[in-house]
């Protein structure tokens, strides 16, 4: 961890932290991938940033790849292992059940789900069971609260076998694999969205939206949007993996967040492709950009790069 200062980042007070570092929970084991993935926000509301951080393939209990998350705290002094939260479905009223290959905080994004004032904590977990469908995929939600931080109380579990939420499991789909959290509607509420990467029995994939509402995320005006939705653009094809990788940004300046999702092996050349998608009143706009690697380069210089991953963690290799 590298400190920022007034000439910018500085290696004064650098911090390296694993799991075998003093006062922080967990369990180092070879291929854990502690850190592959982190979201970062204040989730005790009181000015300073935390951390949390993902090991998808952390041993709990035997269970091979269950799959964990820490959180460090801010504070005046850097992020600090006192009061260290180590996040699981074996925690303490957090939903759910650990199972082998579950990768639980394969993603992770934050946002104020609840309008509540404090950042919330979303976690992918890609490999879980949903609807008796291995893989199907999963979302968990952990609320922030002021003073205390992130709690099980009201903790949310989504996938595609939630009533209300449109589409349905399948082996395999990943719901889950990537997150990106914005307001798409322009109300106020922070919204999720969620990359099926697998989704439509051949991989095209799809991005699965839930807004946010004062008591959190709902089904209620769910999204599932993917080439030939509604007119957005591009054919679906097997192994597209739509929206492997996310991100959400306001694009165009309008104070509503768009989102930007690379479709890693678009074009049945392994090509990809990058598709952007713009916030609106009603969220997110099916009038899209659809971008190919042909727009800007030579296609014997792309071949097989994955165009379109914007994610951290080389989400399309």
């Amino acid at each position: 961890m590298l400190y920022g200062s007034n000439q910018g980042l500085t290696a004064t007070g650098d911090d390296l932290w694993t799991q075998n570092s003093a006062g922080v929970e967990g369990t180092t084991e070879a291929g854990d991938l502690f850190g592959i993935t982190m979201a970062a926000g204040d989730f005790d509301d009181n000015g300073y940033t935390d951390l949390a951080i993902a090991s998808p393939f952390e041993t709990l209990g035997g269970i091979d790849s269950a799959g964990g998350v820490n959180v460090l705290y801010g504070s005046s002094g850097g992020l600090t292992a006192t009061g260290d939260q180590f996040w699981h479905q074996d925690s303490t009223g957090v939903l759910g059940t650990p199972e082998e290959l579950d990768s639980f905080g394969f993603a992770l994004a934050t946002g104020d789900f609840d309008d509540d004032g404090v950042r919330d904590l979303a976690i992918g977990e890609p490999g879980a069971t949903a609807g008796g469908m291995l893989a199907a995929g999963a979302v968990h939600i952990l609320f922030g609260r002021s003073g205390s931080g992130l709690g099980e109380a009201g903790d949310e579990l989504w996938s595609q076998a939630t009533s209300g939420v449109v589409g349905a499991p399948a082996v395999e789909h990943e719901f889950g694999y990537s997150l990106a959290a914005g307001d798409f509607g322009g109300n106020g509420v922070t919204d999720l969205a969620i990359a099926v990467p697998s989704f439509n029995d051949g991989s095209a994939g799809a991005v699965q939206v839930l807004d946010g509402t004062s008591s959190g995320l709902t089904a209620s005006g769910d999204q599932l949007l993917g080439q030939g939705t509604d007119g957005i653009q591009g054919t679906p094809s097997a192994e597209d993996w739509i929206a492997a990788s996310m991100r959400s940004g306001d694009f165009d300046g309008d104070g509503k967040r768009d989102l930007a999702f690379g479709n890693c092996y678009d074009n049945n050349g392994d090509y990809g492709a990058l598709q952007v998608l713009y916030g609106g009143t009603g969220g997110l706009s099916t009038e899209d950009q659809f971008y190919m690697p042909a727009d800007f380069f030579a296609l014997s210089e792309t071949e097989g790069n994955g165009f379109g991953d914007v994610g951290s963690r080389g989400a399309c290799i």
